[in-house]
């Protein structure tokens, strides 16, 4: 047997919450309030208690601003999305006051529109923005659009501000997923120190090991038939790796953070999710009707673009 095969050899914590930060918690709250309650009669467990605490108290924590600005982040994407399907009406409405003026395919309306309505309602989120910008630049120099004009700038003003606040969330969003995936490793290896030390201190009384664990969320995977195994890399359009990108399973929760190699691992309930990747810099990726079968292990490899 090789050491990677030994049980005792391989941190149960830290595999069977890879790719749950959500069960991540639930293992470690119910683990320290357990050693808590031990803790006010056995200076053994009370040590214990001191030892886990920091790490516990610090995922806790992370835990909490994460979700804060995971509610923030979805808040102001829902916003800004809502603004940017405004945008069609708007932009008929721009086209009628224009043309009540110059008259369509004057040489005039081909200055304010020379593409017509298609750079609003096409293409990236940036671009559309920047067509609006530019609108409301070049009403500017026609003084009988002056209203127009301002209407325009105030439209744009407002999805930008919403804009520049949703990307704001989203890079606090990314790090804190980054940040909290780091201190549940971390906090795993906190947790197997403890095993260690419950072995030593119930050396002879072996049952009273599980008193400290939630063994529901310890399951052994060899005997659940209904889990599945997904793998895969996250990589540019270029070809890059792309480390601390977010994979995300919904409306499941899974969530999991690709490492500096651009690996990631999750494991779940076999079922169809919304498969969610994102990462700074990089366009939203997502695959809806996403099948995983039970005893499944699925390798993928997911390729991002660049935001232009």
């Amino acid at each position: 047997m090789s050491k990677k095969n030994w049980v005792y050899a391989n941190n149960v914590f830290l595999n069977q919450t890879a790719g749950s930060q959500k069960k991540a918690l639930i293992l470690f709250e119910d683990t320290f309030s357990k050693l808590s309650a031990g803790a006010q009669s056995d200076r053994n467990l009370a040590a214990m208690y001191a030892s886990f605490r920091p790490a516990y108290e610090s995922y806790q924590e992370l835990m909490a601003q994460k979700n804060k600005v995971q509610n923030f982040y979805e808040g102001h994407t829902n916003r800004f999305e809502t603004q940017l399907e405004s945008i069609a009406l708007e932009v008929r409405r721009w086209e009628g006051a224009v043309r009540a003026v110059y008259v369509e395919d004057s040489a005039e309306e081909r200055m304010i529109f020379p593409n017509k309505r298609s750079p609003f309602l096409g293409g990236n989120y940036e671009s559309r923005l920047n067509a609006i910008k530019t609108l409301a630049m070049s009403l500017e120099d026609f003084a009988p659009l002056a209203q127009t004009q301002l209407e325009v700038k105030n439209f744009y003003d407002t999805i930008a501000q919403t804009r520049k606040k949703q990307q704001e969330y989203e890079g606090l969003n990314y790090q804190l997923s980054s940040d909290l995936e780091a201190q549940r490793q971390a906090t795993c290896w906190v947790l197997y120190g403890i095993l260690g030390q419950l072995m030593h201190h119930f050396q002879h009384q072996s049952d009273r090991i599980c008193d400290f664990f939630d063994l529901s969320l310890l399951r052994n995977t060899a005997v659940n038939e209904n889990i599945a195994y997904l793998s895969g890399l996250v990589k540019s359009e270029d070809g890059n790796l792309v480390s601390s990108a977010i994979i995300r399973l919904m409306p499941s929760g899974f969530e999991t953070v690709s490492n500096d190699k651009g690996e990631f691992y999750i494991e779940v309930e076999a079922g169809n999710y919304t498969l969610e990747v994102r990462a700074a810099g990089y366009v939203a990726y997502s695959v809806q009707n996403f099948r995983l079968e039970r005893e499944q292990i699925k390798e993928i490899e997911i390729e991002i673009n660049k935001l232009v």
